[in-house]
């Protein structure tokens, strides 16, 4: 009488058959034609991108800017810095900068809303 229970043996053969698949349906989708041009019918459409962080536009969207020079950038760590810029009092190309605690950084922030995850599994 044979067993129901598949042998050790049956399953990395299955396994071994779905990997291949696997791969083999990959390697068809990225080394199928394409060309520019519009004589050869409908193309592939490319995946769009993610445009990448960049320091530049970060800092831009995080400050605020008021009049007379004077901004507020919010930073990562909880901090916020305000730059004023001399040239109003007449000191041209000096920028003054001050430093003050506006909040949490994002750790704490991730972490506190972790904790209240955790605190809530244990019923608490």
């Amino acid at each position: 009488m044979r067993s129901l229970r598949p042998t050790l043996h049956q399953l990395k053969q299955l396994r071994n058959e779905l990997d291949e698949k696997s791969i083999n349906e990959a390697v068809a989708e990225f080394s199928q034609f394409r060309s520019a041009s519009v004589m050869t019918g409908k193309q592939i459409p490319v995946p769009h991108s993610v445009p990448l962080k960049d320091a530049a536009r970060e800092r831009e969207k995080n400050t605020t800017n008021y009049a007379d020079g004077i901004s507020i950038i919010k930073n990562e760590d909880g901090k916020c810095s305000v730059e004023t810029d001399l040239g109003s009092v007449g000191i041209e190309g000096v920028k003054s900068v001050q430093f003050f605690s506006c909040g949490e950084s994002k750790f704490d922030k991730r972490f506190r809303l972790h904790m209240k995850k955790v605190r809530s599994k244990f019923g608490k």
